[in-house]
């Protein structure tokens, strides 16, 4: 009876060994990224196309994001999103007014102390936005400027706080800039932001 107690042990405690090495074999490979917040212009920029207009005409605006995360390993990451900002006007000088983009972008992510529990990133990465500005101003006068390839830079720092093994936090805030053609007429091309987003891990694969 003593023979088989301690083979039963030795069988459970084999088991457990064995699923633990295994559980260490494997990394989450792919995540799900989706993330929203606050965006504010901080560039100046020409209202019409004989002044620059330095004054506040635009409100904190909306950001939503959303993509796919590839883990090479615990610390580098490549992330691809797709991006949406809209900024509504707040100028008593005009009539009217939108901003927005959609964006495609890129991203490399690097974390610090990979195996803790909360992990501070760096990230940046380039991107290609459709942008569309309209503006009416008071004297009649209209700026509109739409443009479906205009490329971007994207820079970011953050904190990740794992929940679970599939589930993480983030917060992140960064700057981006927009890279227009030379026009009279150009878009807000800076601003910063604040994000509060969500990591969910759905793929997980053999690490090498």
């Amino acid at each position: 009876m003593k023979k088989f107690e301690v083979f039963l042990i030795a069988a459970i405690g084999l088991i457990l060994a064995s699923s633990s090495f295994a559980k260490a074999q494997y990394e989450q490979k792919f995540t799900l990224q989706l993330s929203g917040g606050a965006s504010f212009i901080v560039s100046s920029y020409p209202v019409t196309p004989e002044h620059f207009l330095t004054e506040e005409i635009y409100d904190v605006g909306m950001l939503l994001n959303g993509g796919l995360q590839y883990n090479f390993n615990r610390k580098f990451s490549l992330i691809g999103l797709a991006m949406y900002g809209a900024y509504p006007t707040t100028s008593e000088s005009l009539q009217d007014g939108k901003y927005f983009y959609l964006g495609l972008g890129v991203s490399a992510k690097y974390r610090f102390f990979p195996l803790s529990r909360v992990k501070p990133y760096l990230l940046g990465g380039f991107s290609v936005c459709f942008v569309e500005q309209s503006i009416s101003v008071n004297m009649g006068e209209e700026v509109n400027y739409k443009q479906p390839t205009l490329p971007g830079l994207v820079s970011g720092v953050g904190l990740e706080i794992d929940l679970t093994d599939n589930f993480t936090l983030f917060m992140q805030s960064g700057f981006n800039k927009l890279l227009p053609k030379e026009n009279d007429d150009l878009p807000p091309t800076e601003s910063v932001y604040v994000l509060l987003g969500l990591n969910i891990n759905v793929i997980k694969s053999k690490s090498l």
